[in-house]
């Protein structure tokens, strides 16, 4: 069910509306003309690992197109209707869901399905890339983190005690502002926690176990997340060579995959 192409498109008239204040269905503006966040997960991608659907190629979910339904119609497509599998709540960067499809899609072969939220499908929600002091950015991640937990806890065919927080760039800043529980692992790339707390540590309690992952040619002031205080698997990596994107890397790709074996059984 490939529908991504369409996604991109609604993604792009969204865009323009949020830029014009225009308002859009999912709930009323909020604190500074934002949108609710129900409607980053109205327009969340989800992607369903082939794995787990029948056909040979993953299923990819349009959760706007039948809010009401969608979860039942992937469960027609499962495997084994009655069986659970992991998921991941994953937060894109400051440019948006498209700008990660990489790394979505990589998570889907690891077995994972996939919950996306579209932060900039919030009405008035604009871009604020290397601007965040002072700006709300983090209050609409938190939000966005929160009601998509709860809402993949309720589906029936995702294993609630196997869901995982994954966050790039301004997502995985995100992520490392994270301070709750109810997430069986966190993976952090792209960021350093360096706005998370002392000494750039992540937030999330340290029984949860994580990745920070990023690449030494990304900014090179950036020291990597510090895990004091956390067991293994979980790990601070650098990978030489690397940059921004270094989720798009073997070296990159080969922790994640380890990470996910070792914590989640992904």
């Amino acid at each position: 069910m490939r529908i991504w192409a369409l996604l991109i498109i609604l993604a792009a008239l969204t865009g323009c509306q949020a830029s014009s204040g225009g308002a859009r269905p999912g709930g009323a503006s909020g604190a500074g003309g934002v949108g609710g966040v129900e409607q980053a997960w109205l327009f969340a991608r989800v992607m369903v690992p082939a794995s787990a659907v029948n056909g040979s190629s993953a299923m990819e979910v349009a959760v706007w197109a039948d809010p009401d339904h969608w979860q039942e119609a992937v469960r027609a497509q499962l495997r084994n209707p009655g069986g659970k599998m992991p998921a991941a709540v994953f937060l894109h960067g400051c440019a948006g869901l498209p700008g990660n499809t990489v790394f979505v899609e990589y998570l889907a072969r690891q077995g994972i399905a996939v919950f996306a939220p579209n932060s900039f499908g919030r009405s008035g929600r604009r871009a604020a890339c290397y601007a965040q002091k002072g700006t709300p950015v983090y209050e609409y991640r938190a939000e966005e983190i929160a009601y998509a937990l709860a809402r993949v806890r309720e589906i029936s065919w995702v294993d609630g005690s196997r869901i995982i927080l994954v966050g790039h760039s301004e997502g995985g800043e995100a992520a490392a502002r994270w301070s709750e529980k109810g997430f069986k692992a966190l993976v952090i790339s792209g960021a350093d926690c360096s706005h998370s707390g002392p000494a750039g540590s992540p937030l999330v309690p340290t029984d949860v176990p994580v990745l920070a992952i990023i690449g030494a040619n990304d900014r090179p002031e950036w020291p990597g997340c510090k895990l004091w205080g956390r067991d293994a698997p979980s790990k601070s990596v650098i990978i030489p060579n690397a940059g921004h994107a270094v989720y798009k890397t073997p070296e990159g790709q080969r922790e994640i995959t380890a990470f996910l074996k070792a914590c989640c059984g992904g």
